[in-house]
């Protein structure tokens, strides 16, 4: 029996208080990694941290701005010898192109690029020297493509990918991999939004919300948190060793390449 176990490795994830990046620290968790997570949202780390450390690993964290360099770098030091970086911090603003304010384009390009570019940076420092290591970015299937809704949404997610490839080559002859997990629909807060926008006449949110996933998706089903956590934890492990430079999608087939 195939099984993924990661007894004794250092997996530090970042946006891990809560959502997806709790999803996938609770993940390597559960493969016996012992797991450094990293955050705004101290409270909330720590409730990650306790429930973590139930399963009987270490666990430590810290409050980390993705977007600054110098802290994800202490970051990473804080962490000791790191086996595995899975960046799973971003945010979504849902705003047409034409009336996005300009703050708002410089914060999801912070967050979303910057803070993909200083995982990927930092990461590889950390890792080259060891000769060993592996890098997830979190990207998105609207890196796929444009939308005028959530353009910039889509440009960061875009830029994560070519990133991801960039970092993926330059770890490459060191024996660091760098790949991508591209997620379908989650139904996060956002969506609450863009179902208020979307929804026809007499549909209710949850009628729109059916509706919508049978349209987009061709297995007829969101994505949960625990989908995108197994893709990241497969990714991350030595049954994916041969694999670097990679966006994949988990999206119930909505983006086929």
């Amino acid at each position: 029996m195939v099984s993924i176990d990661l007894t004794g490795r250092q997996a530090v994830v970042t946006g891990a208080a809560r959502g997806l990046g709790k999803a996938v620290a609770l993940k390597y968790a559960q493969a016996g990694a012992h797991v450094w997570l990293g955050d705004l949202r101290e409270e909330e780390l720590k409730e990650t941290a306790e429930e973590i450390r139930s399963l009987g690993v270490k666990c430590g964290y810290s409050i980390c701005d993705v977007s600054d360099y110098d802290q994800f770098e202490a970051m990473l030091e804080a962490a000791g010898d790191v086996d595995i970086l899975a960046h799973v911090a971003g945010i979504m603003i849902s705003s047409p192109m034409l009336e996005i304010k300009q703050e708002e384009i410089d914060r999801i390009i912070r967050i979303n690029v910057n803070g993909t570019d200083n995982a990927c940076r930092a990461g590889l420092r950390k890792m080259i020297p060891r000769k060993k290591g592996t890098i997830l970015i979190t990207s998105s299937v609207a890196g796929r493509h444009g939308h005028p809704g959530h353009a910039h949404y889509h440009l960061t997610k875009a830029a994560d990918i070519s990133i991801m490839q960039s970092a993926a080559l330059t770890g490459a002859p060191h024996g660091v991999t760098v790949n991508a997990i591209c997620p379908g629909i989650i139904r996060t807060a956002i969506w609450e939004h863009i179902l208020d926008h979307t929804r026809k006449e007499g549909e209710t949110r949850e009628e729109c919300w059916e509706r919508s996933i049978r349209e987009m998706i061709p297995l007829g089903r969101p994505q949960s948190a625990e989908d995108i956590a197994d893709a990241v934890l497969f990714l991350t492990s030595p049954l994916a060793a041969n694999i670097t430079g990679q966006a994949l999608n988990v999206c119930g087939g909505m983006e086929m390449n």
